[in-house]
């Protein structure tokens, strides 16, 4: 059967069209999961740096680092970005306030969002860790006095305290973390060595415990970071050097010990610690003793997805810059960034992607704003 010329030329238009949809798409995709800007959060200024994708390494962005969008006289170490990476939020613990600020898209450039610092009603709770759920909705914070404060997050990136905030959850709740379905707020508890669940209404963000809770655990918790099927907890014991794994009830929030745990966190003064986004990993930041700089490493473990046992990779743990804090893997799981606050700069590794393998990159460590802990990667 013949095929006229006209014919013919529309087909392989329309072919080449759907190939370009095709390659569109595809780098279009590749293009979001890479990473495009890192902020390093020291005690008084906050550092912007935009990230090469290829290499991992950063480099400033002009007009940083910035003093003047954070509080006066502020103790700013933790930060947190929205889910659509629009927006970066920044707690300072000395005048218990939280800083909204917008990401410029094309040079990672940061300005206050209006009303930015936000001042909780109830202060002198000293507030730290900040965690954000899926949706985007409702901002939290763990306080050192032993409560979490929650806020509703409007679309320009302004806060606004919930009511009841802030929530009791025991005491030296630093570390909280949200399951992937938003459901649940984990909050540690350092001073009873326990952590308090709570469920999260959906509407509100209103905090509630959950039967059965505070979870009692074996050892002195720190921080935390779940599993991307939500079925698991992992939590760094800086005093035993350990990590603890508890398996986590989909439908209630209820945790459980695992038969696991607790694992040898690998290094001494195990505290930062994340969850690759391709979930395959958990690193984690020991940040060794102070007055024994070259003590610090990063450890790194395969997760297995069934059990959430932890087995070290080839090599772990990996030296790092002296004394690493906090970590975080760019969302394309290509590299883990570690704050090194007693030297002023920044790990970077390359992530190999079958093995876990660290390789520091070109140029690492980077110099970092003064007394850099708390680090946060937002992509394209």
């Amino acid at each position: 059967m013949k095929i006229n010329t006209r014919f013919r030329v529309a087909l392989a238009a329309s072919l080449a069209a759907v190939v370009f949809v095709i390659v569109l798409v595809a780098c279009g995709s590749d293009h979001v999961t890479q990473a495009r800007f890192a902020y390093a959060i020291g005690d008084s200024d906050l550092a912007a740096y935009t990230v090469n994708p290829s290499t991992g390494a950063i480099t400033q962005v002009a007009g940083s680092p910035y003093t003047s969008i954070l509080s006066s006289s502020p103790c700013a170490d933790l930060g947190v970005a929205d889910p659509a990476h629009k927006y970066l939020f920044v707690t300072d613990a000395c005048n218990d306030t939280v800083a909204a600020l917008a990401i410029n898209p094309s040079t990672g450039a940061l300005t206050a969002v209006t009303g930015s610092p936000f001042v909780l009603g109830v202060t002198g709770n000293s507030i730290e860790q900040p965690t954000i759920s899926p949706s985007g909705k409702f901002l939290y914070a763990g306080e050192d006095s032993g409560f979490v404060a929650a806020f509703t997050v409007a679309a320009n990136g302004a806060l606004t305290e919930i009511a009841g905030s802030p929530f009791v959850a025991g005491g030296g709740d630093e570390g909280v973390a949200i399951d992937p379905r938003g459901k649940f707020l984990y909050a540690a508890d350092s001073n009873n060595s326990t952590i308090t669940v709570f469920s999260i209404d959906q509407t509100t963000g209103v905090l509630a415990p959950i039967t059965g809770s505070p979870f009692a655990l074996s050892d002195v918790p720190k921080f935390m970071a779940i599993d991307h099927s939500g079925k698991f907890l992992y939590v760094t014991a800086p005093e035993t050097d350990n990590v603890l794994l508890l398996s986590i009830d989909a439908t209630t929030g209820a945790l459980t010990t695992a038969a696991a745990s607790p694992v040898a966190s690998g290094g001494p003064n195990p505290g930062g610690l994340a969850v690759s986004p391709n979930g395959k990993f958990l690193f984690i930041s020991n940040g060794g003793d102070i007055d024994v700089p070259t003590l610090g490493n990063i450890s790194v473990f395969s997760i297995n997805a069934t059990s959430g046992g932890l087995t070290a990779v080839t090599g772990s743990p990996f030296t790092a810059a002296p004394n690493p804090k906090r970590i975080a893997v760019d969302p394309a799981s290509k590299f883990l960034y570690a704050t090194n606050e007693d030297s002023d700069n920044m790990t970077v590794f390359s992530i190999a992607s079958g093995t876990g393998v660290l390789t520091e990159v070109t140029g690492s460590p980077f110099a970092t704003n003064v007394g850099s802990e708390g680090v946060v990667i937002t992509a394209r």
